[in-house]
């Protein structure tokens, strides 16, 4: 069990987004922006299978998480929106992950995406090194593996809320009227009818 939580450790550490330069620089078809994004993300496919298809990108595009295609090729733009939202996908809602992809409303950039994609890898090589304090106890058995299970599985739960309260900071909900105060406004700015 030790040596398969090495591999967890090593592949964390040893897994980098592409940077913006080592992105394919032709446009690309549907069929190979799937395929560049499951070589891209294979670190995380494995527990989400269905975290590329071509419906799920046609919704992040309908949704305004990633720029329209021109003439159905994805170039580093879109690439890179896609990415970043494949990522976050298992963590944020899809309002959340519009916010953070498209900060501002703004398409990420190269700047932007490689911020994003180093501070990735500096999560990644964190949390390696959290699980390798954890194991330095010795030889891991059940117990102790699935009480790291848990522990991971509650930082990530932490994390989220975290990550929420923060965007919730930055971009505050608008708050809501009462529909009878809706109705008031709405009869103010109306003229009104000669009888």
């Amino acid at each position: 069990m030790d040596q398969s939580i090495q591999s967890i450790i090593d592949a964390l550490r040893t897994a980098e987004l592409a940077q913006w330069d080592q992105m394919p620089d032709i446009e690309l078809y549907m069929d190979q922006v799937i395929t560049y994004l499951k070589r891209e993300l294979s670190l995380f496919t494995d527990q989400n299978a269905g975290l590329i298809t071509p419906s799920i990108i046609n919704n992040y595009v309908k949704a305004g998480l990633v720029p329209r295609p021109e003439k159905k090729k994805y170039g580093r733009e879109q690439l890179s929106a896609l990415t970043m939202a494949c990522l976050l996908k298992s963590v944020m809602p899809m309002n959340r992950i519009k916010t953070l992809v498209m900060r501002d409303d703004n398409t990420p950039d190269q700047q932007y995406y490689e911020d994003f994609a180093k501070n990735m890898h500096n999560v990644l090589n964190e949390e390696a090194n959290l699980l390798d304090e954890m194991m330095r106890g010795g030889a891991a058995d059940r117990d102790q593996v699935f009480a790291l299970a848990l522990c991971f599985a509650m930082r990530s739960n932490a994390d989220r809320y975290i990550a929420d309260r923060l965007l919730t900071l930055l971009y505050p909900p608008e708050e809501k009227q009462p529909k009878e105060s809706r109705r008031a406004a709405k009869a103010k700015t109306e003229p009104k009818k000669d009888s």
